[in-house]
C-alpha cells in the first residue's frame, strides 16, 4: 500500500474538494477524511492497518498557522470514520525525533 498511498491521496484531495474559505475548513477536513476511510476499508491491505499517522501539514501565504489545526482535525475524523486509532502527537514526534525526521 505504501506506493499506492500517494495517488490515493491525491484522489481523495480531488473528490473532497476545495474549503473555499477559513470557516469551511473543518467541512473540508472532513470530505477528505471520508473519502480516505472509504478508499481504506476498501484497501487489500485493510487487515495489516492498525493505526493512523497524521503528520502536521505545511502551509504558506494566507494559510500559514492552520497546518496544526488541520491535521488534528484529520486525526479525529479518521479516527471516527475509519474505526482506527490514531498515534498520539507527542509519542509520534518523539519516534520521529529518535529518527531526526522533523514534523
Amino acid at each position: 500500500m505504501s506506493r499506492q498511498l500517494p495517488a490515493l491521496v491525491a484522489y481523495c484531495l480531488l473528490a473532497a474538494g476545495p474549503a473555499r474559505a477559513a470557516d469551511e475548513l473543518p467541512q473540508a477536513v472532513s470530505r477528505l477524511a471520508q473519502e480516505l476511510a472509504k478508499s481504506l476499508q476498501k484497501s487489500p491491505d485493510r487487515g495489516s492497518i492498525h493505526r493512523i499517522a497524521v503528520l502536521p501539514f505545511t502551509e504558506s501565504g494566507a494559510t500559514a498557522g492552520l497546518g496544526n489545526t488541520v491535521a488534528e482535525l484529520m486525526a479525529t475524523d479518521l479516527a471516527v470514520e475509519a474505526r482506527l486509532p490514531t498515534v498520539d502527537r507527542a509519542r509520534l514526534a518523539a519516534v520521529l525525533g529518535r529518527h531526526r525526521v522533523q514534523m
